[in-house]
């Protein structure tokens, strides 16, 4: 449904649509979408359209949809549904879930490790819940809905119980599977520890944990996962030619695998490495990057609805922030900007992935010389860093800050200096 009142504004204003979309900071693409078929900004961006029309959200026709003033409630509701679900570790342990606590305790823990001890206590439905249970871990942490040091106190509980059922006497079908989750719930302690606590030598340990155990459960895709994983770190630290290795290593083993997430997965990252590659070489040649983004399209076409992705939430709408990232390495924020916006838009408002899209936003934002834009995606994300204690967040921010420098007395800046200062007293 065309937006009528956003259309009105902009005429009177005589204002094309690249002219609104230059004020406000967006793409033409973007733009036009909220105009022809009613798209709601991400409130990332709502707040800079208002502000280049100076007129209120509901005068520019972005009314949020009937019902929505319950969507807060909404979400409490599902964020309380899916914290139960976590305490539902189904078989004999169902009796310990009774109380309203959001996380087992010690006791509890025991408590459920002397009931799930005995190996014909370990049936097929209490290692079925163990595996939910995992993957409900995996969706809390993208959706940003609890702060990352009580998740990992929740999945290192987790990861505790699965370690000493694997002590007992077990069948070897149900080692094999304890012992995919063990190294699932290693990998995520690995990323939370990594991405979000920025806490990286911890973070190794775990990794090269969970490859070990994924030898041990002989699932090579696992396996392949935790090489990803092992990347992304050597990625951070600067060893750019090592991430490759271990990316192209990782893509190896899954050749001939229908596990098309995490194909794609590997090849996006390995986009990201290309790019790093060639920008420390300073060569033209970026061949190499592109053709991976290729690979990982045309794999995140073939994604099965039934796929184990390890935590891997990749599907086709993540390209886009792949090559704004790959765009952002190789110096191109023109580039970077159209292709971040366009990922932005449909994420939830509070989660993982829209943190570090608009991080990435403020950094090609930096590279173009939108200092107000990029403080205003620099506020956005350390105001979701602050709500789930997202400390490499933080870490990121500063250094973008760095960048920022030149600019210090300008008015957003200051305001970004002083969330700053209010994100290191309440987390100090």
């Amino acid at each position: 449904m065309r937006n009528e009142k956003l259309i009105t504004a902009r005429e009177e204003r005589e204002w094309t649509q690249e002219k609104a979309a230059e004020k406000i900071g967006v793409s033409r693409v973007t733009y036009a979408r909220w105009e022809e078929k009613g798209v709601i900004p991400h409130l990332s961006t709502l707040g800079m359209a208002c502000k280049a029309f100076k007129m209120t959200s509901e005068q520019l026709g972005f009314r949020k949809p009937s019902g929505s003033q319950n969507r807060e409630g909404d979400e409490d509701l599902n964020r309380r549904k899916a914290l139960q679900e976590i305490g539902k570790l189904v078989g004999t342990a169902s009796a310990l879930f009774t109380t309203p606590h959001l996380f087992l305790n010690a006791d509890e823990l025991e408590r459920l490790v002397r009931t799930l001890t005995k190996p014909s206590s370990i049936d097929a439905e209490t290692l079925r819940g163990l595996k939910s249970t995992t993957e409900n871990y995996w969706r809390l942490r993208v959706r940003g809905s609890i702060a990352s040091p009580d998740l990992l106190e929740a999945v290192s509980g987790q990861y505790r119980v699965v370690a000493q059922l694997l002590q007992g006497s077990l069948l070897p079908t149900s080692r094999t599977l304890l012992c995919a989750v063990a190294s699932e719930l290693a990998l995520l302690q690995g990323m939370l520890l990594a991405v979000d606590m920025h806490q990286h030598d911890r973070a190794q340990s775990y990794y090269q944990t969970a490859l070990l155990v994924a030898q041990q459960a002989n699932n090579d895709t696992l396996f392949a996962a935790g090489l990803g994983r092992m990347s992304s770190l050597a990625a951070v630290t600067g060893e750019s030619k090592e991430a490759r290795s271990l990316l192209q290593e990782a893509q190896r083993l899954v050749t001939q695998s229908d596990a098309f997430t995490l194909r794609a997965w590997l090849a996006a990252e390995e986009a990201e490495v290309q790019a790093d590659i060639a920008a420390q070489e300073t060569k033209q040649n970026t061949r190499a990057c592109f053709e991976a983004l290729e690979r990982a399209a045309m794999f995140a076409s073939r994604i099965g609805s039934e796929e184990d992705t390890f935590g891997m939430y990749f599907d086709a709408s993540r390209i886009p922030a792949y090559r704004g990232s790959c765009n952002i390495r190789l110096h191109q924020p023109e580039e970077a900007l159209v292709a971040l916006e366009e990922t932005l838009e449909p994420l939830e408002p509070s989660g993982a992935l829209t943190r570090a899209v608009l991080l990435d936003l403020a950094e090609a934002s930096i590279q173009a010389s939108a200092v107000e834009q990029a403080c205003h995606y620099m506020k956005q994300a350390l105001e979701i860093s602050m709500q789930v204690q997202a400390m490499s967040s933080l870490q990121r921010v500063l250094s973008l800050r760095q960048q920022l420098q030149p600019w210090s007395a300008v008015q957003d800046v200051k305001e970004v200096d002083e969330q700053l200062r209010h994100f290191n007293r309440s987390y100090r």
